[in-house]
């Protein structure tokens, strides 16, 4: 999970929050997401009426939501942010900033553009409405409920078994106890304790 969420970061943000920092730090932003996923999940199995009630006591889940937002806006904010005083220091220096690879660059670069009224743009030559397949938009998925980030997971994992396998050898540690964090997306809670060994050597 704190590969997939550097990862993300990066790929969306340009920021690496660190989450897989050596001493795998608290990182709030991150903190706030599986907050806000838990509290998703929770209001799939909960009567309404007692929904309602938190919303009008300010308590329990509609609480912690209510901070999760606080910190994930806070978040976003500094990013972008820090976005723009990369691009005034670009232009500053005559640089087109080509090299910026994540996305929010990306959008804030077209952004007078994703503003621009152009309804032409999704007519066809014979005005009729223009068909645009839903995958070639970030926003949309394809199929019910297929989750955006499917590909990037499989190829992660793929990308870790082959990195690690080849150089260690893993095993779930004594004890360790595997169980599930209700959540929108389902991961383990406390994650999988294992023990790592070199291949080389079988040294601990």
């Amino acid at each position: 999970m704190r590969l997939t969420f550097d990862l993300t970061a990066m790929f969306i943000f340009g920021t690496d929050p660190g989450c897989l920092a050596a001493d795998f730090p608290q990182v709030p932003f991150a903190a706030a997401m599986d907050e806000a996923e838990a509290v998703l999940f929770y209001r799939h199995v909960t009567p309404i009426a007692w929904l309602r009630l938190q919303t009008y006591l300010n308590i329990g889940h509609h609480k912690k939501m209510t901070r999760a937002q606080q910190v994930l806006d806070a978040s976003i904010a500094e990013y972008v942010s820090l976005r723009r005083e990369r691009a005034a220091s670009a232009a500053d220096t005559n640089a087109d900033g080509s090299d910026a690879a994540d996305l929010l660059t990306l959008y804030m670069a077209c952004q007078d553009e994703c503003l621009e009224f152009r309804p032409e743009r999704w007519l066809t030559e014979a005005g009729r409405l223009r068909h645009e397949p839903s995958y070639k938009f970030v926003a949309f998925n394809v199929g019910p409920r297929t989750c955006l980030g499917k590909d990037l997971a499989f190829t992660q994992m793929k990308g870790v078994v082959a990195a690690v396998l080849p150089r260690f050898r893993v095993e779930v540690a004594a004890g360790a106890v595997v169980r599930p964090k209700l959540s929108i997306i389902l991961h383990m809670k406390d994650g999988l304790k294992v023990r790592v060994y070199k291949r080389q050597d079988d040294a601990c």
